[in-house]
């Protein structure tokens, strides 16, 4: 049952980064980058919006999956998850700021290179609100919490993921970050023996992928 709402959980996210990929590209056919003043305007104007509007989606999923595999997991005590906040738009600003500079791919013309960018951004940010809501909400109730990999998953995460159960804010560290793109879940813990047997979480196997992709560079 467990396992099964790991992969529920992973479903939800793909498909939320798929609509918010969706979106922002008919957005985009929508512009005439002709006119990239134009066109950086109106990023501004959407992209933020895009972000906080998906961004809240994916509190929300990753806050009634949390409550409901703490239900699976039979946790004693009355618990609900709280929504983490959405991604500030002063850093979504930011890194507009840096796609759309005078020297980069808006106004050099590179529209391939603006479009990966964007898609990458969005990703990152409108999920990140998921993962904080997992973390912060598994902190609360005095649960663990460890990143479980995609199949194929970068060294960056594989090295954070074979670090086992965090269990603490001070002890958070690294393993808060994500890049965009990222298939990596957070789940969270009340029984690490039971998540290494029920969901063959395994760091040291983790280690071991790590350091050899390490090696092989």
């Amino acid at each position: 049952m467990s396992l099964q709402l790991l992969r529920t959980f992973e479903q939800a996210n793909n498909g939320i980064a798929a609509l918010v990929e969706r979106a922002l590209d008919a957005f985009l056919a929508s512009l005439n980058f002709d006119r990239p003043e134009q066109v950086q305007q109106a990023l501004f104007e959407y992209v933020p919006v895009l972000v906080a509007e998906y961004g809240d989606i994916a509190a929300t999923v990753a806050a009634e999956w949390f409550d409901e595999l703490r239900a699976a997991e039979g946790v004693r005590g009355s618990f609900r998850a709280s929504l983490a906040p959405l991604t500030p738009v002063d850093q979504v600003a930011r890194r507009l700021g840096f796609a759309t500079r005078m020297s980069g791919p808006l106004f050099t013309g590179d529209f391939e290179t603006l479009t990966a960018f964007l898609k990458i951004m969005t990703n990152e940010y409108v999920l990140q609100p998921g993962r904080e809501t997992v973390m912060q909400s598994a902190h609360r109730d005095n649960a663990g919490y460890a990143r479980i990999p995609e199949p194929g998953a970068c060294n960056f995460c594989l090295m954070l993921a074979s670090r086992g159960f965090v269990y603490s804010k001070e002890s958070a560290g690294e393993t808060k970050k994500f890049h965009g793109n990222c298939r990596c879940v957070v789940l969270p813990s009340w029984d690490e023996t039971r998540a290494r047997v029920e969901y063959g979480y395994d760091p040291d196997a983790l280690y071991d992928q790590y350091r050899a992709l390490r090696d092989a560079k």
